[in-house]
Formats: structure tokens, sequence, C-alpha cells
């Protein structure tokens, strides 16, 4: 494996990183507040797939000490960001919400269906649908969970 400088500079000279965060920005269109937070995992998912040594870098275990690296950790941030603006928007707050278990939730199911297509561990899946499929199919189980705690989350 290359060191760990020779990773991020690869990644970020085209500005790659930031592209997640806009990503899931540009998924907000619609009314209905989960539809877009749906719209985003599934972004999410579809960035991790096309990109996957980017996303391993910001979410991987590849980096032990992100803060050396300032620009991939501000992508890092800036998508939890998102997910913490639509998960406040959801519950009809003006300010998103602080990181909660609804938050935690919601990005370890996002970020974990990422993690295990890039992978490898959903080959059979990966043949049987779309990338955009499954990650609708997974996002759509939580977005039932999510409609019945989102009032309820602090």
């Amino acid at each position: 494996m290359a060191p760990e400088g020779r990773l991020v500079c690869r990644s970020e000279p085209d500005g790659a990183s930031g592209r997640v965060g806009r990503r899931g920005r540009r998924c907000w269109a619609g009314a209905d507040p989960l539809a877009r937070l749906q719209g985003a995992g599934v972004a999410y998912v579809r960035f991790a797939v096309e990109n996957p040594e980017i996303y391993r870098l910001m979410f991987g275990a590849e980096l032990s000490d992100r803060s050396r690296y300032p620009t991939l950790q501000a992508a890092a941030n800036s998508a939890f960001e998102v997910l913490l603006e639509l998960l406040g928007a959801a519950r009809g707050a003006a300010e998103p919400p602080r990181v909660n278990a609804v938050a935690l939730a919601t990005w370890s199911t996002v970020l974990g269906l990422g993690s295990l297509l890039i992978e490898g561990m959903l080959a059979e899946e990966r043949e049987a649908m779309p990338t955009d499929e499954i990650a609708r199919q997974v996002t759509a189980v939580l977005g039932r969970g999510l409609r019945s705690c989102v009032s309820d989350s602090p």
C-alpha cells in the first residue's frame, strides 16, 4: 500500500473529497424531508461505489489520524453535516439536531452499506440489482423506522 500522504494527494487535487457533501445537498429536491434524506443516502452509497479509494480515506481505517489531512477531514465532516441538516428538516427544526441515536443509526447504515458494497461483501446482491436499487431499498427500510422516531429525537 502507498504511504498515507500519497493516497491523500491522489484524491484531493481535483477537489473530489468535497463531492460527497455536494452530492448529498443536490438530493434535497422534493417536499418530503425523509425522501430527501433517502436521496442523500443513495448518493453517499453511489459515491462510495464510484470512488472507493476516496471513500476509504474519508471513512475507513486506512488513516489513523485524519487531523493531519484537514481537507479530507473537512469533507468527511461536511458529509455528516448534510445528514444533520436533513434530520433537522425532517423534525421541522430550524437548527440541525445534535448528534444523537437517530443520527448515528442513519450514518452507520449508509456508511456501512457503502463499505459492504466496496469491500465485495454483497456481491450476490450487486449481481441481482443495480447499486442504486440496493441503496434505495436499504434507505427505504431506514426511512420507515425514522418516520416513527424523528419527532421524538432531541
